[in-house]
């Protein structure tokens, strides 16, 4: 039945360890101590913990137990139970994997695409099966992030160092949170605090003058977990454009996030978490003779209150803002400045109708605010969203439903309404199915409307997607199949005739994705491929950055104090334009990762990315970075 056990960690909380100190296992059913309350489940057993699902193998274990996740759902549930493609990232993995910035990490997985405008730190668009970027929602401990007058994410900037775990979810969830979900999510957990004292330093250097430093700690005091991480990348790049200033465009950002979790009472938690990242980025301008550079700025805040109302009723609210600051400048003068800000409330409420039957209410509010020098002329600076949903998840023994319903009343435009469907059942001990339809939007930004070139009669991007997954897991393997089709209207897009922004192309998006994990003995294997087809169906022109297919193989082997891995990344042609006369070539790219434990608490670590040294173009005109090497140690307790 529906595994509600897992409610010990409700959404925004990613699972701690004494989680799995719960008395969660007897042989009768499960019963569960939630905050001093119990709760008793038709389950003879489970077991929970955190494991890997469905991602590239690098030298970490597999526990071969089920993970949780919140996101697909905004409930905590096993990822075994979760009816939807998902991948979870833990910080073991990203440790592993030793990259440097988001997009290098999530790069391969499927369904999951970017194109970068040069080198670390540069513009980067994300495109989540397909579909445009904009398409895809972002959080931060619960917060959407990304500016309210482009809706850019600036994913490039959120720092690697601070994070714990990343959930992604694909596939249209806007009936759960709204705009922007019509790809998927990205839900991004920061660093936890600990029951004892936990200390962590990580030093690299490298290629292009690279240097990355970052600490933290983490404890308890009394009630109250804590912790506070610090870190600085700083790189002076690569030349980025052939027809631009013949320079290096270099990117130096400076991070620190800070939490707390406070058990108030045995049936009432509060957590707060803070994540700021400032810096400066080079790129290159439209003239070639100037230096161009932006100051940036973004935090993000999040409070979350939550309480066992009773035992089968638990209630969460939620508070958050995303602030951010981008200043241009030209050969050291002031251009653009822009201070964006979102501001959010959300009440979430989880009621148990039965043992097969999990409900959940919600409302979400939202303020964006803007400050510019170039929005002066803006009709209004603030927009007000106030969103309702329900969620009904039910179980039985022949069919898992899950159905939800949204509506969204924006003060610019009104009202729009989404919803899914999903059907699963378990057809074998290790094989699971389901099947998925719902519809998504996303709403026109604050610039598309009302900025000089805006266009006030611009209605919501709508879609609708169809899904049928497969799911197997058997001992330490476990392999993931998804067929889906994603059909975009009201595609909005800059009309450069007018000078305006405009309505006009429609798109469809047929794809798969297939991926596959094993651990045998000393030896990791992960395999992932994602094929697409994203059109335009007026034209059945190709979508423009969008790579048709992509391939990662990673393979692993773990000795008594050394690991090392190989990964191989293949990506297909692409078009530059809409009209699909400028191709980019597909390539393919060797990165080699190597550690060597000095002590139980030490570790040196190394990699070489781009072995062969392979020329690509992920943007036209834009360079990517050829054969680069990397040093660091890096202090645990």
């Amino acid at each position: 039945m529906l595994r509600r056990a897992t409610w010990a960690e409700l959404y925004l909380s990613p699972p701690p360890p004494s989680l799995l100190k719960l008395p969660i296992i007897q042989r009768a059913g499960v019963r569960i101590e939630l905050f001093g309350k119990k709760m008793k489940f038709r389950k003879s057993i489970m077991t929970l913990a955190i494991a890997s699902t469905m991602q590239p193998v690098f030298a970490v274990e597999n526990t071969n137990q089920d993970e949780i996740i919140v996101t697909a759902t905004r409930t905590a549930q096993s990822v075994d139970d979760t009816m939807a493609a998902v991948t979870v990232i833990t910080r073991e993995e990203i440790d592993a994997s030793m990259a440097t910035t988001l997009p290098e990490l999530l790069s391969g997985y499927p369904g999951i695409d970017f194109a970068i405008a040069g080198g670390t730190g540069k513009d980067t668009q994300l495109f989540i099966r397909g579909t445009n970027d904009g398409h895809s929602l972002i959080l931060i401990d619960g917060v959407q992030v990304g500016s309210a007058t482009t809706g850019d994410s600036n994913i490039q900037h959120i720092p690697l160092e601070q994070v714990e775990r990343i959930e992604i979810v694909r596939g249209t969830r806007s009936s759960l949170y709204g705009s922007e979900a019509i790809g998927g999510v990205i839900h991004i957990f920061t660093r936890p605090g600990s029951e004892t004292l936990k200390l962590y330093a990580n030093l690299e250097a490298g290629s292009a003058a690279h240097r990355n430093l970052s600490a933290g700690l983490s404890n308890k005091q009394g009630s109250t977990r804590y912790q506070l991480s610090l870190s600085k990348l700083e790189t002076d790049g690569i030349h980025a454009r052939a027809d631009k200033n013949l320079d290096l465009d270099g990117y130096v950002s400076d991070s620190m996030s800070l939490g707390t979790d406070t058990r108030i009472s045995n049936s009432a938690r509060l957590q707060l978490n803070l994540l700021q990242t400032e810096g400066r980025n080079w790129y290159d301008g439209t003239t070639a003779s100037k230096d161009y550079y932006t100051d940036f700025v973004q935090n993000t805040l999040s409070a979350n209150y939550q309480h066992a109302i009773s035992d089968n009723w638990n209630s969460k609210l939620s508070l958050g803002q995303h602030k951010t600051n981008k200043d241009a400048f030209t050969d050291d003068v002031e251009g653009s400045k822009y201070v964006t800000s979102r501001r959010s409330v959300n009440w979430q409420n989880d009621i148990a109708i039965s043992d097969a039957s999990l409900l959940t209410v919600g409302l979400d509010t939202k303020v964006e605010d803007i400050t510019s020098k170039s929005t002066d002329s803006y009709p209004t600076k603030q927009r007000d969203v106030t969103g309702v949903f329900i969620q009904e998840q039910f179980q039985t023994s022949l069919i898992d439903i899950n159905a939800s319903i949204r509506s969204d009343q924006y003060s610019d435009f009104g009202t729009h309404s989404t919803g899914s469907l999903t059907m699963g059942k378990a057809l074998n001990s290790a094989l699971r199915g389901f099947v998925s339809y719902g519809t998504a939007f996303k709403a026109p930004t604050m610039n598309q409307l009302f900025s000089s070139v805006g266009n006030q009669d611009l209605k919501p991007e709508e879609a609708s997607s169809t899904e049928l997954g497969l799911n197997h897991r058997s001992g330490t393997s476990k392999t993931e199949l998804s067929l889906y089709q994603t059909d975009i209207k009201n595609l909005i897009e800059y009309d450069s005739g007018p000078k305006t922004y405009i309505q006009t192309e429609q798109a469809n998006i047929q794809g798969m994705e297939f991926g596959y994990s094993n651990k045998l003995g000393q030896w990791g294997l992960g395999l992932s491929a994602s094929l697409i087809n994203p059109r335009n169906s007026a034209t059945q022109t190709i979508l423009r950055r969008r790579a048709q297919a992509s391939y990662k193989l990673d393979l692993s082997r773990q000795f008594s104090r050394t690991s090392v891995s190989i990964s191989l990344l293949h990506q297909g042609e692409r078009y530059d334009d809409a009209d699909n006369t400028t191709l980019l070539e597909a390539y393919s790219l060797i990165n080699l990762r190597g550690s060597f434990r000095i002590s139980r608490n030490m570790a040196l670590h190394a990699r070489i990315d781009n072995l062969t040294d392979q020329q690509y173009q992920i943007r036209s005109d834009y360079y990517t970075q050829g054969t680069s090497g990397y040093l660091g140690i890096n202090y645990k307790m």
